[in-house]
């Protein structure tokens, strides 16, 4: 997927604005690496610091998707048992009108 993302503009912005960038970017369904950027001179005056940075982000992200998908998986098990327990309660209901 692209994301428009321009390593090019962002070196501008950086050197123009006479600043330091970080630019981080995840689908928030994870199915894409994370997409990232940081400025040249970031990188030389806190090359350490800026990694940390940036594997902290892509540890957030992935626990924000495995979140997601234990909750999906959470829903679906209280699906499963309420469809089991209706069942159940409609078959002592049948059991229940064939005695009457």
């Amino acid at each position: 997927m692209n994301f428009g993302f321009d390593e090019d503009e962002c070196e501008w912005l950086a050197e123009e604005c006479n600043a330091y960038i970080i630019f981080m970017l995840q689908q928030a369904v994870g199915s894409s690496a994370t997409v990232h950027y940081t400025s040249p001179r970031l990188c030389r005056e806190a090359k350490e610091d800026t990694l940390e940075i940036i594997q902290q982000y892509q540890t957030l992200m992935n626990n924000l998707v495995l979140a997601k998908r234990q909750e999906a998986l959470a829903l679906a098990k209280q699906l499963y048992e309420a469809q089991d327990e209706a069942n159940e309660a409609r078959t002592h209901a049948q059991a229940a009108e064939a005695q009457v």
